[in-house]
C-alpha cells in the first residue's frame, strides 16, 4: 500500500464514520489513565484508526504519545458506539474498540509525578475513573465495567 492510499477512518465528506482504538491503561496500583479532551471532557486515551494500522501497534503508539509509557496489551474489552454530531450538523456515530493495557515500569514514579505537568492527564482509582467517565457525554464507564468481567 502506498502512503497516498493510507487514510484515517474518521468522519469526512468522503468517509462518514469514525473508528477509534482506546486503552484502559492501568498502572501496577490499579489506577486508570484519564485524559482531558480539547473540548474539556474526559476520556480514556484513544486514537483514530488508519486503514493500514495494526491495533496493538496503534495502542502502543497512542499510549506512548499521550502518556509516555509502553503498555502490555492484554485483551480486547469490546466496543462502544457513541452518537456524534459532525460539524455540518450530520448525525453519525463513533465506534471505539477498547483494550485492557496494563503496564509496569521501574520509572513509574517519574511518570506519575510528570502526569501533573503533562496537560490533561490524570491517574484515578477504578471507582474514581468510572464516576468521572459516567458523567461525560458518550460515557466510557461501561468499558471500565468490562475489566471485571
Amino acid at each position: 500500500m502506498q502512503e497516498s492510499e493510507i487514510f484515517h477512518l474518521r468522519a469526512e465528506s468522503h468517509n462518514p464514520w469514525h473508528l477509534y482504538a482506546a486503552a484502559v491503561l492501568c498502572d501496577k496500583d490499579g489506577r486508570i489513565a484519564i485524559v482531558k479532551d480539547e473540548d474539556g471532557s474526559f476520556r480514556l486515551p484513544r486514537e483514530t484508526v488508519a486503514s493500514d494500522d495494526s491495533l496493538v501497534r496503534l495502542i502502543h503508539r497512542l499510549v506512548l504519545a499521550q502518556v509516555g509509557v509502553v503498555p502490555d496489551v492484554k485483551r480486547y474489552l469490546g466496543a462502544l458506539v457513541i452518537p456524534f454530531d459532525r460539524f455540518d450538523g450530520t448525525k453519525t456515530e463513533k465506534t471505539v474498540l477498547y483494550f485492557h493495557a496494563p503496564f509496569e515500569s521501574p520509572y513509574h514514579g517519574q511518570f506519575t509525578e510528570g502526569a501533573s505537568k503533562q496537560e490533561g492527564l490524570q491517574w484515578l482509582s477504578l471507582a474514581e475513573a468510572r464516576e468521572l467517565l459516567a458523567g461525560q457525554p458518550g460515557s466510557e464507564a461501561e468499558a471500565l465495567d468490562r475489566l471485571d468481567a
